[in-house]
């Protein structure tokens, strides 16, 4: 059984690569090819942001998601970016802030419950991030991503009855997902 239990949080540039990938897939190739010197990356703040990300440039990183807030505010790809920006930097009490500010826009927004979980758990307190997954699972049974940031938690807890259980979980949800499957494996 695992002995050791590594934040999500650990490693700063593959945070801010994996913001870049995930968070904003729909906009990645406009963002690839975009350059900070780039017309069209300078009249879209998020695209610019992004572009910052890439970079590591993450003060001027967070002016321009702040920038994209205050032209869009309904657009919560910025919050969630923003959070994003601040857990990488450990700020959690600022994710949070973000991230609570983009629920007032979007009450129930899963992307932003799931980021509001992590940072409660790594503020240390676990039972609030396991509430904010739970109150997803009441609204959506089917959620994969709060399954399976469920079992990471119970791994760091060393509760690995619970991390089991959340995994064949995310397996029945999706069985061609080889992660819990490799994870499950250690367990058994």
């Amino acid at each position: 059984m695992p002995d050791t239990f590594v934040s999500p949080f650990v490693f700063r540039k593959y945070i801010a690569a994996g913001l870049t990938c995930l968070l904003f897939s729909g906009i990645f190739f406009t963002a690839c090819k975009s350059k900070t010197d780039d017309k069209d990356s300078k009249k879209d703040p998020q695209l610019l942001a992004i572009t910052y990300l890439q970079e590591n440039r993450f003060d001027e990183a967070e002016a321009a998601f702040e920038k994209a807030i205050k032209i869009n505010p309904d657009n919560i790809s910025n919050y969630i970016g923003l959070a994003h920006l601040f857990t990488a930097e450990r700020n959690f009490d600022k994710a949070e802030k973000q991230i609570k500010a983009g629920l007032k826009r979007q009450p129930g927004n899963s992307s932003l419950e799931l980021l509001l979980a992590d940072v409660y758990y790594e503020k240390g307190d676990q039972q609030a991030a396991i509430n904010e997954l739970n109150g997803i699972l009441s609204r959506d049974a089917k959620n994969v991503y709060a399954y399976y940031k469920l079992s990471v938690f119970a791994a760091g807890e060393k509760n690995y009855g619970a991390q089991k259980s959340y995994l064949i979980k995310v397996l029945e949800l999706v069985p061609a997902n080889i992660v819990p499957s490799l994870q499950l494996d250690e367990l058994l």
